[in-house]
């Protein structure tokens, strides 16, 4: 049996209700919430939604939660998420090969940056780095 996981459609302001009941067409209990709707279904489920649902925006998973009244603690938080279980080990050696420098320096402009300059992507989850230990 497929794990169930849960998921958030986004919507536009006041098309939450109409994405819940989309999802209801796929056979896909979800209950509308501001910015979207909640649902928990497979993965499979989830890829289906995305393909199909017309009136929302994206189809986000939920990794984890957490409060955070501070940087730190987000990037505490953002770092303590099971990432592993979603992403394969050395998944950011890759990706750090191919992505952008301007979009690198927009969030470093908008002050999505630690003290040191870099993301929270950036190596310090030592466990999704290739050769990590951590």
């Amino acid at each position: 049996m497929d794990t169930r996981l849960e998921w958030i459609a986004t919507a536009a302001f006041g098309l939450e209700g109409v994405v819940a009941r989309e999802l209801a067409r796929l056979g896909i209990s979800a209950k509308a919430e501001n910015g979207g709707a909640r649902f928990t279904a497979t993965c499979e489920e989830a890829m289906r939604a995305n393909l199909w649902l017309r009136c929302a925006d994206r189809v986000l998973l939920v990794v984890g939660r957490f409060e955070a009244r501070s940087f730190d603690a987000l990037f505490e938080g953002v770092r303590a998420l099971p990432w592993e279980d979603f992403i394969g080990r050395g998944a950011l050696s890759r990706q750090r090969q191919v992505r952008a420098q301007p979009a690198d320096e927009r969030a470093r402009l908008s002050g999505h940056h630690e003290k040191g300059g870099r993301r929270p992507a950036d190596g310090q989850i030592p466990r999704l780095v290739a050769g990590g230990d951590g």
